[in-house]
C-alpha cells in the first residue's frame, strides 16, 4: 500500500500542515508516520493515494514516538463514495 497523507488542522507553527507516509489503510482509518505529532484531536485528512485521493475528517486516536518519528493512528468519521472506492481500490 503506498500513499500519503496530509493533516490539517492547528498542525505545528502558526497551523502549518502536517505532510504523513502511510503505513496502514482501512475503510475506517489509517496509520501513518510524520516527523512530528498532532496538536488537535479533530483533522481533516487529505489522502492522496495511486489510486485516486480526496478528503476525510477525522479524529486522533492514538500517537507514540518510535525512533524520531511518530506514528499517528486516526479514525475516519466521514468519508464519502468516491474517496471509499479510492480506498478499496487501494487495499485490495
Amino acid at each position: 500500500m503506498r500513499g500519503t497523507a496530509v493533516f490539517h488542522s492547528g498542525w505545528g507553527r502558526h497551523g502549518a500542515p502536517l505532510h504523513t507516509m502511510l503505513e496502514n489503510l482501512s475503510q475506517t482509518g489509517a496509520l501513518a508516520s510524520a516527523a512530528s505529532r498532532p496538536h488537535d484531536d479533530l483533522l481533516d485528512v487529505e489522502l492522496r493515494l495511486a489510486e485516486g485521493g480526496g478528503w476525510v475528517s477525522a479524529r486522533c486516536v492514538r500517537d507514540e514516538q518510535v525512533n524520531k518519528r511518530w506514528r499517528i493512528a486516526v479514525a475516519f468519521d466521514r468519508v464519502d463514495p468516491a474517496m471509499r472506492s479510492a480506498i478499496d481500490a487501494t487495499i485490495t
